[in-house]
C-alpha cells in the first residue's frame, strides 16, 4: 500500500495514480498464515489500495482500515517505511479504537488484536502529542518484538518493576521502580552480559497488579 501527495491529486479517485482494486489474498505454502488488507477510505466509503492526495499545507490525514481475511484472534502486525517522507514532516499512526498515537519515525511497527481496525495516517508540519501510549499496566507494551539488541517498554506513569525470565523460569534481569513512561532493556543479564537468542518472559508490576508477556531475542 502507498499514500502520497501530488500537485494535481484530488481528494477523490485519481485515475493516473490511485489504485482502487484491493488484492485478494490467499494462503501459500511459503506463507501459510493469515493475511490482512489495508485500504485507504474516502468520505464516500470508497476503498483504495494506494491513494494520492493534494499537497500538504499544514496537515494531511488519510483514513484507512485494516481487515483480516477471516475472523481471527491472532495479533495483527503493521509495518511501514517512512524514509521517503521529507524530514520536515511528522508522521503519525492513530488507532481509532484505542486512541493510541504512534510516532511512525520512531517506531516501525504496530501490533493489535482483532479482525478489523480503523486508523488515521497523519502527516503534519508540527508535532502532536503521542497520547494513549500506556495509561494503565494492562495496555503497556514493548517494541520491537522480537529484537536483536534492545527492546523498549512503554509503561504507564508511576513506578513499575520489570523482571525478565528465561523460558525455564530463571531470572535474567530486574529493574526496580522505573520512574518514567519508557524503559529500554539492552538484552543483557544481571552480569551485564548479552543474553542468548530465544524466548523470554517478562513481568510488569506496579504494586497493585501484574502483567506478563513474552518477548523474543534473535541474532
Amino acid at each position: 500500500n502507498f499514500a502520497g501527495v501530488s500537485e494535481w491529486a484530488t481528494e477523490r479517485y485519481d485515475d493516473e495514480a490511485d489504485l482502487a482494486e484491493i488484492p485478494v489474498l490467499t494462503d501459500t505454502a511459503e506463507f501459510p498464515f493469515y493475511y490482512v488488507n489495508l485500504s485507504f477510505t474516502s468520505a464516500a466509503d470508497d476503498k483504495y489500495a494506494s491513494d494520492y492526495r493534494g499537497r500538504i499545507e499544514k496537515e494531511r490525514i488519510w483514513e484507512c482500515v485494516v481487515e483480516t481475511r477471516d475472523e481471527v484472534e491472532e495479533v495483527v502486525e503493521i509495518n511501514w517505511d517512512v524514509s521517503e517522507v521529507p524530514g520536515e514532516y511528522y508522521v503519525y499512526l492513530k488507532d481509532k479504537v484505542t486512541d493510541k498515537t504512534t510516532d511512525m519515525r520512531q517506531t516501525p511497527i504496530y501490533r493489535y488484536q482483532g479482525d478489523k481496525r480503523q486508523f488515521s495516517l497523519v502527516v503534519t508540519t508540527h508535532p502532536i502529542p503521542v497520547i494513549g501510549t500506556a495509561t494503565t499496566l494492562e495496555n503497556a507494551y514493548c517494541y520491537p518484538n522480537p529484537t536483536k539488541d534492545k527492546i523498549t517498554f512503554v509503561l504507564p506513569p508511576g513506578k513499575v518493576t520489570i523482571q525478565i525470565f528465561s523460558i525455564a523460569g530463571e531470572k535474567v534481569f530486574e529493574e526496580v521502580d522505573t520512574d518514567g513512561v519508557t524503559w529500554t532493556w539492552k538484552c543483557i543479564n544481571s552480569a551485564n552480559e548479552k543474553v542468548a537468542s530465544g524466548i523470554y518472559i517478562y513481568t510488569l508490576s506496579d504494586g497493585n497488579s501484574i502483567k506478563k508477556g513474552k518477548l523474543g531475542v534473535i541474532k
